[in-house]
């Protein structure tokens, strides 16, 4: 359907911009109006569906094109044979254009992330309704990505189910359960929680059973938030997820069917991977020696910490430490340390405003002059290019 109008197109953002995992999207669509410059008036038109008690929320008729994450069945209805595009691959119904995160693939860097730590056991903490939706997506790209490395398939955990229906369930009650059933597995495991509040749940119940994150549980999560997971002690692992660039390719979508054109019916897009932070600093090693220097690595590394400071604190000489880095994890000390700078450097400079300066010293590099020659060495562009092209 072509739409041939002298008049600017109203093009309705029906999901809440207020959501911090949806304020990306805004901002992506809001780049290919800049960069494409189609005649579009973005509306935020979240509550003339939340607001509207009718069947059919006539208050939409005015609107051009539709961009919706999860409508209720009464907004699929009216969308249906409207220009729309939704933004979550388990609302595929009516024809409707889908242009959402590969939720596969947030599974999938779970596990490889895990894997890489050198783990052998590994268990998933889902919801009690993760047979469908995005929960399932992410537990099924974690279980399909540890298969294809040659693992058994991870224990699944469903918090949140209740043994005695009858019985009142409080949040406190679930997460003694999940601390029961994480005391019982094998460690150090590696767990994947498939969403935030499931991250949090699960680090408090690692703290409630007397486990240490992550020498005893080394835990990520499928999803980020830099002011949830950052804030806490010890801050969480997560997925970020390239929203932005979903916003933009919604966009480019809703553009292609106002002009006619014939667009696919699913376009995925990749998360932009692992963002570490201390609840996956770990490397499993035979040698303890060697998981105690590297935790003293991550945990001070703000502070410049070197080769020098490290051996002082062992009772070994550093050559002879060196030589058990590279047997244990295939790096040296200085190897590791640097790592652990540019992981750092990387977080910060994806997921905060920090100036260059601000990250430079965060992340142990000391001078903007360094972060610079350390991220091009790595990435191959500029710190301020690397940020550009997360956001």
């Amino acid at each position: 359907m072509t739409i041939l109008t002298k008049h600017r197109l109203q093009i309705a953002a029906l999901f809440d911009p207020y959501l911090p995992q949806l304020r990306d999207v805004i901002r992506g669509m809001i780049d290919f109006v800049s960069e494409r410059q189609p005649d579009w008036e973005i509306v935020m038109a979240h509550l003339a569906v939340k607001d509207t008690p009718s069947k059919e929320p006539i208050a939409l008729s005015r609107f051009d094109g539709f961009i919706d994450s999860n409508p209720l069945p009464r907004t699929t209805r009216f969308l249906s044979g409207r220009p729309t595009v939704l933004l979550e691959e388990t609302r595929i119904d009516r024809g409707i254009p889908i242009v959402c995160t590969d939720m596969s693939g947030v599974g999938r860097a779970c596990a490889e992330h895990l894997v890489e730590s050198g783990l052998r056991q590994f268990a998933v903490v889902t919801s009690p309704g993760s047979e469908r939706g995005p929960d399932r997506l992410r537990r099924d790209g974690f279980r399909y990505c540890l298969r294809g490395h040659g693992f058994d398939e991870p224990t699944v955990f469903q918090s949140g189910v209740r043994m005695d229906a009858s019985a009142e369930w409080s949040w406190e009650d679930q997460v003694d359960d999940l601390s029961d059933w994480l005391a019982a597995q094998p460690r150090p495991i590696g767990v994947m929680a498939v969403d935030i509040a499931y991250g949090w749940r699960t680090l408090t119940a690692t703290q409630h059973a007397g486990l240490r994150v992550p020498e005893d549980v080394c835990l990520v999560v499928g999803g980020d938030d830099e002011l949830i997971l950052g804030g806490l002690r010890p801050s969480l692992s997560g997925v970020a997820y390239h929203q932005k660039r979903v916003g933009f390719q919604a966009a480019e979508v809703l553009h292609r069917i106002l002009s006619g054109e014939q667009v696919p019916s699913l376009q995925r897009v990749r998360p932009l991977g692992v963002i570490e932070r201390q609840s996956s600093l770990f490397i499993a090693s035979e040698d303890p020696l060697v998981e105690k220097m590297m935790q003293y690595i991550w945990r001070h590394v703000e502070k410049g910490v070197t080769v020098q400071q490290i051996t002082a604190l062992v009772p070994v000489s550093q050559r002879t430490l060196v030589r058990r880095f590279e047997k244990a994890i295939g790096r040296t000390p200085h190897e590791e340390i640097r790592r652990s700078q540019l992981q750092t450097a990387r977080r910060l400079l994806t997921t905060t405003d920090f100036s260059l300066r601000e990250v430079a010293a965060r992340s142990g590099l000391g001078t903007p002059t360094n972060l610079s020659q350390a991220v091009r060495r790595v990435a191959g562009v500029s710190p301020s290019e690397l940020r550009r092209q997360h956001r």
